[in-house]
């Protein structure tokens, strides 16, 4: 599965359920360093779906791109 491919998975998930804030924890494998990203609790009706989910995936591809793995994905 892609990068890419994964975060839309994700961001769909929580689209999908009524989740309470889903929380992707990422690991930088050079140094060891943890990284979180946290979608918001509050978001209701299509467009702050949207928006919380552009914010998720934007945050996980952000720490993807300095060289992060995806370690955990819970909703």
């Amino acid at each position: 599965m892609t990068k890419g491919m994964m975060v839309s998975l994700l961001a769909a998930a929580c689209a999908l359920s009524a989740c309470g804030g889903p929380v992707v924890t990422l690991k930088n494998p050079q140094n060891g360093e943890l990284a979180s990203c946290k979608g918001g609790t509050t978001a209701t009706g299509m467009t702050s779906e949207r928006v919380a989910e552009d914010l998720m995936t934007r945050c996980v591809d952000g720490y993807t791109q300095r060289g992060y793995e995806v370690v955990t994905a819970t909703n």
